[in-house]
């Protein structure tokens, strides 16, 4: 059993325990780092978001983001209110490119490819437009308008996105997933 003292630093992965409720649970003093990181992890690939208790060092919380830059990046925060946003976007935003991921390649299964190489194909565009995404210097949006000719495919694909809200489901599931994240921090 460790015997909770400030001199030793404890950072929390658990989802839904204060900062504050665990530095009750620790003892005065205790130094806590709180941190969410995500599942792209396991890959090397990983998001994780700090942010720092009331006692913990600036020293602390640089040596929890060198601890998870070795799954990936890693930045802190000010203001664990934001964890919930962030919960909500690097947390559960994997799974919400997963379903997507899903839904291209069943369209490429209805356009007449084979599920293995619906599958293929969207694997690799999904990661080459990742790296497009970090490596270009290119917002979102120039990239996007960089891909849509008018009166092209993308375009006419674009549009049907559109017409069936997809802008609009995918804030609605970042808001929804940040609400629940907030709420269960509550409980």
């Amino acid at each position: 059993r460790t015997e909770a003292s400030p001199k030793k630093l404890f950072i929390s992965i658990a989802a839904g325990f204060t900062l504050q409720r665990l530095e009750q649970g620790l003892g005065s003093g205790a130094r806590v780092v709180r941190v969410m990181p995500n599942t792209p992890c396991l890959v090397g690939k990983g998001m994780s978001v700090a942010v720092a208790g009331v006692h913990a060092t600036p020293a602390d919380l640089k040596h929890t983001l060198k601890l998870f830059s070795a799954c990936g990046e890693a930045v802190a925060i000010t203001g664990e209110a934001l964890l919930d946003a962030v919960t909500a976007l690097s947390g559960s935003g994997p799974a919400f490119v997963y379903g997507f991921a899903e839904a291209l390649a069943d369209g490429g299964v209805r356009g007449g490819l084979s599920p293995q190489m619906a599958t293929k194909l969207c694997f690799q565009t999904l990661v080459g437009a990742a790296a497009m995404l970090v490596e270009s210097g290119m917002s979102p949006r120039e990239l996007r308008e960089m891909v849509t000719s008018p009166g092209g495919t993308t375009l006419a694909g674009l549009n049907a996105l559109e017409q069936h809200h997809f802008r609009d489901a995918v804030v609605a599931a970042i808001e929804a997933a940040t609400r629940r994240a907030h709420e269960l921090a509550a409980s």
